[in-house]
C-alpha cells in the first residue's frame, strides 16, 4: 500500500483534453450510468484500467459503487455503512488522499467490496489505484482504477489523478446528489493514520488481531517510532473505545511520586496530601491506560503494577482498602526488558504477563518507504498551520537523500526537521527547499567559511554529538545566530523557537548558552 497527500515530485503533463471531456460529460450525462461510461472512455487515454469505479459525494446508509464496464454482469457494488462511519472517516481522514494498493493489503473499505463482489481480488494479483476526496467538507466521493496485474500503477497514475483533480471536482459539483443534509464537522487535516504508511502494514494486521481481545498489550520500539499511535490505534478499535483513555510517561515521574500517581494516595498519607486522590489506574477505570517508558518504573512499583493485572485491585498509598479497576493496559517502552531482567532490573514475572501479545514497532530506518509520506505529511501541514497556499516539494534528489538518512530519532526526528525546515522557507517557489538533518543541521555553523563570527562555546562543540542536550543547545545557538542574539519581539528567537522567552532564558542558562550577537 502506497499513500499520496500531495502530488509525487515530476514534471506534470497537460491533460487539457481529458478535463475538457469530464466537463462535457457531467453537463451533457442524463444519468450516472452515462456520465461514469464517458468519464472512463476519457481517462481510459491515459490511466490503464480493467474496470473503473465511481462513487457520488453523499451519505448513504449504503455506499454505492458504480462500476465500468461491468463485470460479470454486476455494475454496482455496495457496502453497508452507518452514519456513525461516516462521521468518523470526515473526522479522521485526509481532505484529498490518492493510494495504490495490491492482493495484500488490509485496512481499507474499497479492498473490502473488491473482494466481495470479484473472484479476481480475492484469488488473484490485481491493482487498486483510487482517489478519495471529501467535497464541502461533508460529503466523500471516489474514483478508483481496478487492474488485474500486479504493480500496475505508479507515481506516473497518481500525478494525472492530482492534474485532473479540478476536472472531478466539477463533475462531483455538477452531479453529486449530497442526499442527506446532516451536519458533519469538517475532517481534521492534523490526523495521521497508520493506515497511510506501506511499512506499517504487517504491524497493522496484529492491531486488527488484538485491540477487540481484552488483554494487555506491549509496544516495542526505539524512541520516536510511533509508540503512542500505535496506542491510539489499538484504543479506537477496542470495545472500550468511549471510555476514558489515560496515558502517562512513567520515566517523567519522580521516583518518591510513582506509586502516589499510579494508584492514588489517601488524606494525610504523607505532607501534602490534603484530600483522597485517585491514581491513574482508577481515572483509567473501565477503559485504558496507556504506560509509557514502562522500564522506567522502580521495582516497587512494578510489584504493584504486576498486582492489579493479576488480581484486578488496587490500594491507594496510606491505605489498606482494596479498590477493584477494570484497566486494559498498554505498555510501551524502547528499553530492552529481557537484558533487564537478567540485571535484576525489571521483574520477570511482570514481563511475562505484559508479553501476552507484544509488538515490535520497526525504526524508520527498517521501513524506508515511510519517509516519503511522512515527509509530504509532515509539509503539508506546517504549511496550512503557517499560512502558506501550497506546500514546498521536495527534489527527487532532495527525497533520495532524506531517505538513506538513518532517522535515529525516527518519526519525532523528522518532525521536528519539518517544522524547522518550514521556518526558514520564504514561501518562493524559487527558492529550493531543503530538510537539514544530522551533520547537514550543523554545517553553516561549524564551516570555516561560514561569514559569521560564532562564539567560542559552539565552535568547540562536536558535530558528531548525537546526546539531546548538545543537539539542543547547538540549535538554540543557531537561532540566536539567524537574529543576531535577539530574543524578545517579532523575528526573535523565543518567536522562531516557539517559546516564552522566559522560558528560553531559563532554558538557555540551565544548557550554558550565552547570548553572542554577530558582529
Amino acid at each position: 500500500m502506497k499513500t499520496y497527500l500531495v502530488p509525487p515530485s515530476g514534471t506534470s503533463r497537460d491533460y487539457a483534453h481529458v478535463k475538457r471531456q469530464m466537463r462535457n460529460a457531467a453537463v451533457e450525462s442524463s444519468n450516472t450510468d452515462e456520465l461514469i461510461e464517458k468519464m472512463g472512455k476519457a481517462l481510459q487515454d491515459v490511466i490503464p484500467f480493467d474496470h473503473f469505479i465511481y462513487m457520488e459525494p453523499g451519505i448513504y446508509s449504503t455506499r454505492l459503487y458504480k462500476l465500468w464496464p461491468s463485470y460479470k454482469g454486476i455494475n454496482i457494488l455496495n457496502y453497508p455503512i452507518t452514519r456513525e462511519q461516516d462521521i468518523i472517516i470526515l473526522n479522521s481522514y485526509h481532505d484529498t488522499l490518492v493510494r495504490i494498493c495490491g492482493k495484500d493489503d488490509y485496512g481499507t473499505i474499497t479492498i473490502s467490496v473488491l473482494r466481495k463482489y470479484m473472484r479476481e481480488a480475492s484469488t488473484n494479483d490485481f491493482s487498486l489505484l483510487f482517489l478519495r476526496k471529501v467535497v464541502a467538507e461533508r460529503f466523500i466521493g471516489l474514483i478508483g482504477f481496478i487492474s488485474f496485474k500486479k504493480d500496475a500503477y505508479g507515481d506516473k497514475e497518481v500525478a494525472v489523478l492530482f492534474e485532473l483533480l479540478d476536472a472531478l471536482l466539477y463533475v462531483w459539483n455538477k452531479n453529486g446528489s449530497h442526499a442527506q443534509d446532516i451536519s458533519i464537522p469538517p475532517h481534521d487535516s492534523d490526523f495521521f493514520s497508520l493506515i497511510n504508511l506501506p511499512g506499517m502494514q504487517n504491524v497493522l494486521k496484529l492491531l486488527y488481531k488484538v485491540s477487540r481481545e481484552d488483554i494487555p498489550v506491549l509496544l516495542l520500539g526505539e524512541t520516536g517510532t510511533g509508540k503512542e499511535g500505535v496506542a491510539n490505534m489499538i484504543y479506537k478499535g477496542s470495545g472500550r473505545s468511549q471510555r476514558p483513555f489515560i496515558k502517562i510517561n512513567c520515566g517523567g515521574i519522580p521516583l518518591s511520586l510513582v506509586e502516589s500517581k499510579l494508584f492514588g494516595y489517601q488524606k494525610g498519607a504523607f505532607t501534602g496530601a490534603l484530600k483522597d486522590t485517585p491514581g491513574c489506574f482508577e481515572l483509567a477505570d473501565t477503559g485504558v491506560l496507556l504506560l509509557d517508558e514502562l522500564g522506567e518504573l522502580p521495582l516497587s512499583a512494578q510489584a504493584h503494577l504486576l498486582r492489579v493485572l493479576q488480581e484486578k485491585v488496587i490500594e491507594r498509598v496510606g491505605s489498606s482498602l482494596e479498590i477493584p479497576v477494570n484497566v486494559r493496559v498498554i505498555a510501551a517502552t524502547n528499553r530492552n526488558l529481557a537484558e533487564m531482567v537478567e540485571k535484576k532490573e525489571f521483574r520477570a514475572d511482570l514481563l511475562y504477563r505484559l508479553s501476552i501479545f507484544p509488538i515490535y514497532i520497526p525504526a524508520l530506518r527498517e521501513r524506508r518507504e515511510d519517509i516519503p509520506v511522512l515527509l509530504n505529511f509532515f509539509i503539508l501541514q506546517q504549511s496550512r498551520k503557517q499560512g502558506f497556499g501550497m506546500p514546498p516539494k521536495l527534489s527527487p534528489s532532495e527525497m533520495r537523500r532524506l531517505c538513506e538518512y538513518p532517522w535515529p530519532g525516527n518519526i519525532r526526528e523528522m518532525q521536528n526537521a519539518v517544522v524547522r525546515a518550514m521556518l526558514i522557507w520564504d514561501g518562493s517557489k524559487e527558492h529550493e527547499f531543503t530538510i537539514d538533518v544530522g551533520r547537514n543541521l550543523f554545517a553553516g555553523m561549524f564551516s570555516s567559511a561560514s561569514s559569521k563570527t560564532l562564539p567560542r562555546d559552539v565552535e568547540t562543540t562536536s558535530v558528531d554529538s548525537l546526546r539531546m542536550e548538545d543537539m539542543e543547545k547547538a540549535h538554540i545557538r543557531r537561532v540566536l545566530d539567524m537574529t543576531e542574539g535577539r530574543i524578545t519581539g517579532k523575528g526573535g528567537a523565543a518567536e522562531l523557537l516557539d517559546m516564552n522567552p522566559s522560558t528560553l532564558r531559563a532554558r538557555m542558562r540551565k544548557l550554558g548558552v550565552t547570548r553572542t550577537p554577530s558582529p
